[in-house]
């Protein structure tokens, strides 16, 4: 019976590590195989055979020895093995390399496409789970997985199995945020040294979001795999939607009101619409630099907050006014009947305050029209210009928002009007009163406590003349925070609030720096950015295939590019890439020693004749191949 799988590893130490290492992985998949049906066989190319002690039962896998040349390296001996190999479907791979059995039941489901290039992540295994059964060596393996090589490149993991932000990243390691797929690790812009990502399409986030929601900043600007400005980027949820979305066109800083909800880790994506140009010198897809992605600092309790006594005769000043501007606009009577209330109301909010206007335990985050935090005697306040916008936590017990809010110094005794709408929906109108003076006053907020809203203040009828301060003085707030006991539905939406924050030049006009070679770049198209790391641990195509590329590279290469080269052949060949998904894994036990081998290159020129090797067959649409018809002999 031909097998339909073949699977070649390379064996070329000759040392006790070695064999042990193909022991397992011969122990391993012979168990795997004999349990899923697979008819296969391995092949064990080198240029000495290790000793090894097979099952007593293959089923219905064959273990078979190839002699490789002596001077062979690695990619001379896989070769000599793929030469000979007998299945339909070649698998090249390492020692010390496992396979979960998810991966191993997808080959067995004689599913696989004779124009595909599979591919698979690889994750670094702490210890050797050697002298203990198949089954439970992938669940020791799956416990302690310290590293994973993926398509973006190589990350350290989390207890939990996530990317590990590193020291010097976007977001804290301690943010709640972790990046998957379509990110790149950390690096620094060599404009400016700061540290940010390039991200391709679909980036994932892996965000804690707090029960209520939270308040994520994003900084980004665009990178050189965007052709045009500007472009719109889209936030994508877990069910498919596009719910939040803004143009980038330079370094944009924007705010996005993330609503909680189960489970608290949610998996979010941000996609790039336009982008996919490749780049000469880098086979990478660099549609974005982000340069932060976090939450928006936490308006966190105070040790310890004034009692309303303290703070009645903390703001008596405050207090007094407001009294005296209620007594001129109402009347004696009314400021006689309903000034104690409202001094207690009022005393009552400026004690909640945090170390900003707004009570403590009330995240906010505050966007165009907001001024810097002031203070003047014993008073504390921010002001504010006639049209102002700002993300808001609401209370924990109440959907009401009370306000202590004066008219600008130019405003004398012409009413201000003010106005607080949602955000989200320019339309609606919560509040709409006129503000002689200093004024305490409280309004409803369509949304559940504890939860984000975004909230539009207007101050209609504003005088800005501030005099000599340069700055809109329509109004100043002296604290914002929870009004009397209301519940309220909020509105049903699926989009959420994007506040805009920032706009600056972006650090490099990618554009002007390529429009020189833009026909070069056109002619490529949108190529595909491969899966090349750690290639060799898990390649996978169709014998036809291996021969029509004429396996591996056998020139003076380092092996990781050797393996890119490889990658990049098949698919300008007509191999289709497909990387298979969790829980599909390839594990490798322990440290595989350096590859010995004299490479006629330094790295640095390797990196730049590789990149241009690629770049050729981007333009081209061809494969490089460098083996003559003796491949492998």
């Amino acid at each position: 019976m031909e097998p339909y799988l073949s699977v070649v590893v390379a064996a070329l130490e000759g040392t006790e590590s070695e064999r042990s290492k193909i022991q397992l992985f011969v122990d391993t998949w012979a168990d795997q195989a004999k349990r899923q049906g697979l008819a296969s066989e391995i092949i064990i190319a080198g240029t000495a055979a290790p000793v090894l002690n097979l099952p007593n039962d293959l089923g219905s896998c064959e273990v078979r020895l190839v002699t490789a040349p002596a001077e062979a390296g690695p990619a001379k001996a896989k070769n000599a093995g793929i030469r000979e190999a007998r299945g339909q479907f070649i698998l090249a791979t390492n020692p010390g390399i496992l396979f979960t059995d998810e991966l191993v039941n997808f080959l067995a489901s004689f599913r696989l496409e004779a124009d595909c290039l599979y591919r698979a992540d690889r994750y670094d295994v702490d210890g050797n789970p050697s002298g203990i059964g198949a089954e439970q060596r992938l669940s020791y393996c799956r416990k302690h997985s310290l590293r994973l090589h993926a398509r973006e490149g190589t990350f350290d993991l989390t207890p939990d199995g996530l990317r590990r932000n590193a020291p010097d990243d976007i977001a804290p390691v301690d943010s709640g945020i972790n990046f998957g797929s379509g990110w790149f690790p950390p690096e620094k812009y060599a404009c400016t040294a700061e540290t940010f990502r390039w991200a391709h399409d679909d980036a994932e986030i892996l965000a804690r979001v707090r029960e209520g929601g939270d308040i994520l900043l994003l900084e980004v600007e665009p990178g050189p795999s965007l052709a045009s400005l500007p472009q719109r980027l889209e936030l994508i949820d877990e069910d498919g939607y596009a719910v939040a979305s803004w143009n980038i066109a330079r370094r944009t800083t924007v705010a996005v009101a993330v609503p909680g909800k189960q489970p608290a880790i949610q998996r979010l994506r941000l996609r790039i619409t336009g982008g996919g140009r490749p780049i000469l010198d880098n086979d990478r897809i660099l549609n974005v630099a982000v340069f932060g992605c976090n939450w928006a600092e936490r308006n966190r309790m105070l040790a310890e907050l004034p009692s309303i006594v303290q703070s009645l005769q903390r703001n008596k000043p405050t207090l007094g006014r407001m009294l005296g501007s209620s007594r001129k606009t109402s009347g004696v009577f009314h400021a006689i009947a309903r000034g104690p209330f409202t001094a207690m109301r009022a005393a009552g909010l400026l004690s909640r305050r945090g170390r900003d206007v707004f009570e403590a335990g009330m995240d906010f985050q505050l966007g165009p029209g907001w001024s810097y935090l002031e203070e003047s005697g014993s008073e504390r306040f921010r002001w504010v210009s006639r049209d102002a916008t700002f993300f808001l936590r609401m209370p924990e017990s109440t959907s009401r928002v009370a306000l202590l809010l004066e008219p600008g110094p130019s405003q004398r005794d012409q009413p201000l009007h003010f106005v607080a709408r949602l955000a989200n929906q320019p339309g609606a109108i919560l509040i709409r009163r006129p503000v002689i003076g200093l004024t305490y006053f409280e309004f409803p907020v369509p949304a559940a406590p504890g939860s984000i809203a975004a909230l539009n203040f207007t101050g209609e009828g504003a005088v800005d003349d501030g005099g000599d301060d340069k700055r809109s003085l329509s109004y100043r707030v002296f604290a914002c925070g929870a009004g009397a006991r209301e519940i309220l539905s909020p509105p049903l939406s699926k989009h959420w609030p994007v506040l805009p924050l920032n706009f600056r030049p972006a650090a490099q006009d990618w554009i002007a720096a390529f429009d020189p070679v833009k026909r070069d770049l056109d002619e490529m198209g949108h190529p595909a950015h491969l899966h090349t790391k750690s290639a060799s641990d898990f390649l996978l195509m169709s014998r036809s295939r291996w021969l029509d590329i004429r396996g591996f590279p056998e020139i003076a290469m380092t092996p990781d590019r050797l393996d890119a080269l490889l990658c990049y052949a098949a698919h300008h060949c007509g191999a289709r890439e497909e990387v298979l998904s969790d829980p599909v894994r390839v594990y490798r036990i322990g440290n595989r020693p350096t590859e010995a081998g004299h490479y006629s290159m330094a790295p640095a020129v390797q990196q730049e004749d590789l990149m241009w090797l690629i770049a050729q067959m981007r333009s081209l649409h061809a494969p490089v191949i460098f083996n003559r018809a003796d491949w492998g002999r």
